[in-house]
């Protein structure tokens, strides 16, 4: 993975392979798939690309896009006051 320019590009390789067959007959099928893959996607403004995290289980990737601590806005309540 790569992040240059506010943009993060995951890239990879995916190989998959399946075998089925039968013992008393002359039935077999075997797939075979490979291939890579590239995505990019442009980050929002306030993202702190050095602490950028990922993970990859189960087939899953998740990618933790921390924001900058001035770009984190607290929230605060609001009073609302009757019309006169």
């Amino acid at each position: 993975m790569q992040v240059t320019d506010r943009t993060l590009t995951p890239s990879g390789e995916k190989i998959e392979e399946t075998e089925k067959g039968e013992k008393k007959s002359d039935y077999c099928l075997c797939e075979r798939r490979f291939g890579s893959f590239r995505r990019s996607v442009r980050l929002p403004e306030g993202i702190d690309q050095d602490k950028i995290d990922a993970r990859f289980r189960n087939g899953v990737l998740t990618v933790h896009l921390p924001k900058k601590p001035e770009a984190q806005h607290p929230s605060r309540k609001i009073e609302i006051k009757p019309e006169k």
